[in-house]
């Protein structure tokens, strides 16, 4: 993975602040209540869970309400594994590289990769990592954002280009993107595609503008259930072949 960008607020910045308390906190909201729901609803008991690119640990403390589970997060950036620690003391933490994990072939029951793939050059490399480190029937919950669709094409493109200079992002999925690559790992089978929020402003302060309100944040989830087009984030249940 790349070099630590100590002067990005991506590597520093304390995610509880802004996923908790900032103007994206109701789109967090749904984003952790369907993840316990979808990683509740595998048929694993006493799961070994992987939070992997964990950062901070800000959805690995609610990974650890599952019942059961022992959960294991994962980063490089020394700095939020330092917060993750002081938050979460229970929780193993080890600092690692996502392109060559510290881990045994067949190691979890469940993978939980948020909104990290996005920022990897090699991601398909990433992909192939999480399926050594799974077991047999395991299931890969992957989170990413829907930048390559309608909103986030013209936003980036044309409203906005300068976001494109800024960016750590160097993938900018579609559904059909990104399920390509998935299907492209011998020994993976994608289940479904899920999304929840909605983007229908293509520009990031105003749609964040109208988001810090539960009632937009609500109508643009709704919206996009509808059309697709619009999702904001999109979800891959994956699972390892037996």
């Amino acid at each position: 993975m790349g070099e630590i960008n100590y002067s990005s607020q991506w590597y520093t910045g304390k995610q509880f602040n802004y996923c908790e308390q900032g103007p994206a906190r109701h789109h967090h909201r749904k984003r952790i209540e369907y993840v316990l729901k979808t990683i509740r609803s595998f048929d694993v008991t006493n799961p070994k869970i992987l939070d992997a690119g964990c950062g901070d640990g800000v959805m690995t403390r609610y990974l650890t309400s599952i019942r059961g589970a022992k959960i294991t997060g994962l980063d490089y950036n020394e700095l939020r594994l330092k917060r993750a620690r002081k938050l979460l003391p229970a929780v193993r933490f080890v600092k690692g590289d996502l392109l060559k994990m510290p881990f045994k072939t067949n190691s979890f029951d469940v993978v939980f990769l948020h909104h990290v793939l996005e920022h990897i050059k090699e991601d398909e490399k990433v992909l192939r990592e999480i399926r050594r480190i799974l077991r047999s029937g395991g299931y890969l919950l992957l989170g990413v954002p829907h930048e390559g669709g309608v909103i986030g094409r013209l936003r980036n493109n044309y409203v906005q280009p300068q976001i494109m200079k800024s960016t750590d992002h160097v993938q900018f999925y579609t559904p059909e993107s990104l399920a390509a690559k998935i299907r492209s790992i011998k020994g993976f089978e994608l289940e479904r595609i899920e999304w929840i929020g909605g983007v229908l402003i293509p520009h990031y302060k105003l749609h964040m503008l109208f988001v810090q309100f539960k009632f937009f944040e609500d109508l643009f989830h709704d919206f996009a259930q509808k059309v697709p087009a619009f999702a904001g984030s999109l979800y891959f249940i994956v699972r390892k072949k037996q």
